[in-house]
């Protein structure tokens, strides 16, 4: 049981941010296919999702599973969407405040409402 931990805890990261420096520095933009470029945006969010999943869980102890999945998918893709609008010249000041208040917005009100069906739409 130790050990499956401790693989979770070591090993997920390692490779995640390991391999995502290890293609960057590896790889030349200029001689790669489009697709191969949106391989290090993708890799980004999901390495920040596995761990704001595991900070979100670490510390709110009273949010629901999938609250803490909207808001570990949101704080992933706010710093991905920031890179890849700075990675074709388009971030600027404007679109930073936009992107921080659409995340605040939306943490509070996955931290207000309620995931669960309501039974007045089941009859």
């Amino acid at each position: 049981m130790k050990i499956t931990k401790l693989r979770s805890k070591t090993v997920i990261p390692i490779v995640l941010y390991g391999g995502l420096m290890i293609f960057l520095m590896s790889t030349n933009p200029q001689k790669i296919s489009i697709g191969w470029l949106l391989l290090p945006f993708i890799w980004l969010f999901v390495a920040l999702l596995w761990t704001s999943l595991k900070l979100f869980k670490s510390l709110t102890g009273r949010f629901k599973p999938k609250r803490i999945m909207f808001m570990a998918v949101s704080a992933a893709a706010l710093p991905t969407i920031g890179l890849l609008l700075d990675s074709i010249n388009q971030l600027t000041v404007r679109d930073v405040t936009l992107l921080i208040g659409l995340a605040l917005v939306g943490f509070f009100y996955a931290s207000r409402i309620s995931f669960e069906r309501s039974s007045q739409f089941l009859n």
